[in-house]
């Protein structure tokens, strides 16, 4: 997705912030996720294969969540704020891919099994409480935990 519309829920959802610095920092968290397309210097090998996986998990959650809390004013605020922000990013992901992302959206909706295949990496992603898509004949996986 474009990086602005990252950054315009991100943004909004710091305007409770009293300083613009902290508010930054929360809009920086919403953009985080996609520093992994600087995989791009690598070679377009290394980007198809890394993109969307170094930084759109729970470690880049963590690394930006520590980074902006220790850049704040108010750590406690900016620093719930970031790791929403962050998971905003990965939810707008979701809403806005497409076929030729490594995680379709239908890939949490539909289908069998326990799990969804990166279409990029052939690796095996765990999948919970997925739902069909309205007007498919998916039907829904048990969600016995």
């Amino acid at each position: 997705m474009n990086p602005i519309v990252h950054a315009e829920p991100s943004w909004l959802l710091a305007q409770g912030l009293r300083e613009r610095r902290d508010r930054v920092l929360v809009t920086c968290a919403g953009l985080a996720p996609d520093l992994d397309g600087l995989s791009l210097m690598a070679g377009e090998e290394f980007y198809g294969r890394y993109h969307h996986v170094i930084l759109h998990g729970y470690v880049g959650a963590l690394v930006t969540l520590a980074a902006c809390a220790a850049l704040a004013r108010q750590r406690v605020a900016v620093g719930l704020l970031s790791v929403a922000a962050f998971r905003g990013h990965l939810l707008c992901d979701l809403a806005g891919s497409g076929p030729d992302w490594p995680i379709h959206w239908r890939d949490y909706c539909a289908g069998a099994g326990s799990s969804a295949t990166s279409k990029r990496s052939g690796q095996s992603l765990p999948v919970r409480n997925r739902r069909p898509v309205p007007g498919s004949n998916a039907m829904p996986l048990s969600t016995a935990s």
